[in-house]
């Protein structure tokens, strides 16, 4: 979304049905869950600051995303660790409050330890 948006005013943004990538959030992504409820609020938060993505749509992707951790943290999926999630959720909500709120964070932060400096 970010990078679409940054290029959108020089042409015309094509699909190439060819392309492949990887998310971070699929089972077989290399991420903790701490680390990824954490982006999945700072994330939003950086790329409204930025300009390439509304208020709107950012409380939506954040909304929807704390929603989905929470109704299935009491009988997650055996593959998804939604109490990572949720710790991670909680620690960006910190952040927020804090004024410490920051996208490359996650990367201090050391899921066997449950947390971050």
């Amino acid at each position: 979304m970010d990078f679409s948006r940054q290029i959108a005013p020089y042409g015309r943004i094509v699909r190439v049905p060819a392309s492949r990538g990887v998310h971070l959030g699929i089972k077989s992504g290399r991420q903790s869950g701490l680390r990824l409820g954490y982006s999945q609020i700072a994330n939003p938060i950086h790329l409204m600051r930025k300009g390439t993505c509304s208020y709107r749509k950012a409380l939506y992707l954040m909304c929807r995303n704390v929603a989905a951790n929470l109704s299935r943290c009491p009988r997650p999926e055996p593959y998804v660790d939604r109490l990572g999630r949720c710790l991670g959720n909680l620690r960006a909500a910190f952040d927020i409050i804090t004024g410490r709120l920051d996208p490359a964070r996650i990367l201090s932060f050391d899921p066997a330890r449950g947390g971050g400096r």
